[in-house]
């Protein structure tokens, strides 16, 4: 999940992150379905008085118009495109290849046919397009932004546990079936640099938490 603090900040300014979609650390290597209360009750009602503390500041960046128009022609270009796949069958094919080759049990190469079919799916999806034009509450166009975006977080998870070269939690490794604490009792962080490049990591929790405690100390 999302990399957050204490106090559900993110490395983006006032962004704040809980429940399933983020990482807080309190459930160790264990997978955040079984412990939703805790990370809707508790976590939630934190992230919601951090980000209205965030919105009285009113410390906001300027708006980027760059980026809102290429966001936008990347939604037009959905709308307007002919489609040529089937999305339903497209999603379904993506959760069997993961089912299957990046399940409970992984090796190797069970992770590497899994990575090469996403980065297929991932060159097919550029013909998901609307079949049904309409601007206005439009289904189809969501279906086809969700699974885009299903796409990046299915190529995270198992280029992440292929780097992982151990078994820990629930990511067990047939091949590395023990836990290696000397490399790896750390966070994975995946960061995306520039295009659609991805870099993994293996950081400490602390490692780029100091220069905001020193921001927050200052600005209390």
């Amino acid at each position: 999940g999302i990399w957050v603090r204490d106090n559900t900040s993110t490395d983006i300014p006032n962004v704040f992150a809980c429940g399933e979609c983020a990482y807080s650390g309190v459930h160790g290597a264990n997978r955040l379905g079984g412990n939703s209360l805790l990370e809707a009750a508790y976590f939630g009602r934190l992230a919601g008085i951090e980000a209205s503390r965030a919105a009285k500041k009113g410390e906001f960046h300027p708006i980027d118009y760059a980026l809102v128009d290429k966001e936008a022609r990347y939604v037009e270009a959905i709308l307007e495109g002919e489609n040529r796949f089937n999305i339903n069958t497209m999603r379904r094919n993506l959760g069997n290849n993961l089912y299957k080759n990046a399940g409970v049990f992984r090796t190797h190469d069970t992770l590497a046919n899994a990575l090469e079919y996403v980065h297929y799916l991932m060159k097919m999806s550029s013909g998901l397009c609307c079949v049904n034009k309409e601007r206005s509450d439009n289904v189809e166009l969501m279906s086809i932004i969700e699974f885009r975006n299903a796409l990046t977080v299915a190529e995270s998870m198992v280029m992440s546990a292929l780097a992982r070269e151990e078994s820990r939690g629930v990511h067990y490794r047939d091949d590395f079936p023990q836990s290696d604490e000397k490399n790896y009792e750390v966070n994975t962080i995946i960061r995306r640099l520039a295009g659609t490049f991805l870099r993994i990591s293996f950081e400490g929790h602390l490692s780029s938490d100091w220069w905001y405690r020193i921001r927050q100390f200052f600005h209390a």
